[in-house]
């Protein structure tokens, strides 16, 4: 049986709102599916995957839930 010693996790991030007109982003390396620049989004609709590594399924959940946050203020900008 294999040994596995850390956690590896994927996910797709969508648009929680309408986007007119999406943003250039500078994706980082741990996205793909990358929506393109100028593309009109209904919510909903994905935007890109997210993956993520960490020493445990607790502490990647986290990881990737806050690099899908990071990611989603460049396309919806800090709405607070």
């Amino acid at each position: 049986m294999p040994r596995f010693v850390d956690s590896m996790a994927s996910m797709v991030t969508y648009a929680a709102t309408p986007i007119t007109h999406f943003p250039s982003i500078a994706w980082p390396e741990w996205t793909a599916d990358q929506q393109s620049a100028g593309t009109r989004l209904i919510a909903g609709d994905p935007v890109c995957t997210v993956f993520a590594r960490g020493p445990s399924a607790q502490s990647t959940k986290r990881l990737i839930k806050g690099q899908a946050s990071q990611l989603q203020l460049q396309w919806e900008g800090d709405r607070t």
